[in-house]
């Protein structure tokens, strides 16, 4: 075959053998294979998924590394992004602020997605190389990544800002302390905190032992890997951080703060029958309008519900107040 005009050697072979190599190899279809032909093609599916993420992402980025900032305009020239709403930091240092929308366009996706993606590859290469390592490999298992990145959780986690180098690490794990809402107001009290989250089989105990990590955990269960549950301590430790809940005092009753669990609550109409033909009706202390009655109500009410539902706290709660007699 005839090389392209004004190529290399090299630029040609390559030509050639893009366009002469052979056809993908015939397979079978699905109604003929047996259980474990059809877990294979499955395995072989995802290897060669992972390869096509990572050669999408090093394309990415070379295709980011062709259109440098340095050909933005300049802030109050022409064309310039309007500094009212542009970010301090750029999303993609060195990457023309365009590019996403150029992304967008090429791949045919809306520009969100195209971000999405040059941000994981980005993340791949400056943060998690021994993943992308796996990747290249065919190899689509978190837990072979997490040990290949024994060096621990990448350093643009541990360290996103100043104040977080003195936060306390803690790794998400059935087999840590139980989380509480006396932990959540320490966090929330705290300079923050970085919240690791393994997968399937956790995180390698060197890097645990490394990191100084407080192992914690949400609940007796085991969940495939720590996001939920580290999204459940964020919206704990959140809702306690001032100015979020509208009124400061509005978490003091709440389940746990002081021992007991939460008093019910009613909301109108003060009577309401249910799909089975009762009639239920608020109770009457509750209407009366007397706070002193009120709050008398829910305390007992708090003590009733803790002691029949809850009798390890009730146990707790009783044991504290003989000890402070």
């Amino acid at each position: 075959m005839q090389r392209l005009a004004g190529s290399s050697l090299l630029e040609g072979t390559l030509v050639d053998w893009v366009v002469t190599r052979p056809a993908a190899e015939p397979r079978l279809p699905v109604a003929f294979l047996n259980a474990e032909e059809k877990a294979a093609e499955l395995q072989r599916i995802q290897a060669e998924r992972a390869k096509l993420s990572a050669r999408e992402a090093e394309v990415m980025l070379g295709f980011a590394a062709d259109r440098p900032d340095d050909r933005d305009p300049q802030p109050g020239t022409p064309g310039a992004a309007s500094t009212e709403w542009r970010q301090t930091d750029p999303e993609f240092p060195g990457v023309s602020e365009s590019f996403p929308d150029e992304l967008a366009m090429v791949i045919g996706v809306a520009r969100g997605t195209a971000a999405h993606r040059l941000r994981r590859a980005w993340t791949w290469r400056h943060d998690l190389p021994a993943t992308f390592a796996a990747l290249r490999r065919g190899r689509n298992d978190c837990r072979f990544c997490w040990k290949v990145s024994v060096g621990g959780p990448p350093p643009a986690m541990l360290a996103a800002a100043p104040a977080m180098a003195e936060a306390p690490k803690v790794l998400l794990s059935p087999r840590g302390a139980p989380f509480g809402q006396a932990r959540a107001r320490q966090l929330a009290a705290g300079p923050g905190v970085v919240l690791v989250c393994g997968r399937f089989e956790g995180v390698d105990e060197r890097v645990v032992e490394a990191h100084a990590m407080e192992e914690i955990s949400v609940g007796d269960f085991v969940l495939s890997g720590g996001e939920i549950a580290a999204m459940a301590v964020m919206d704990c430790c959140v809702r306690l951080l001032p100015g979020v809940m509208g009124e400061p005092t509005s978490a003091n009753e709440e389940s746990f703060e002081d021992g007991l669990l939460e008093y019910p609550h009613y909301t109108r109409p003060a009577s309401w029958t249910g799909p089975d033909g009762t009639e239920r009706r608020v109770p009457e202390v509750l209407v009366s309008g007397h706070h002193g009655k009120v709050a008398e109500w829910r305390r007992r009410q708090r003590e009733e519900i803790t002691r029949r539902r809850r009798p390890d706290l009730w146990a707790e709660r009783t044991a504290k107040m003989n000890r402070e007699k």
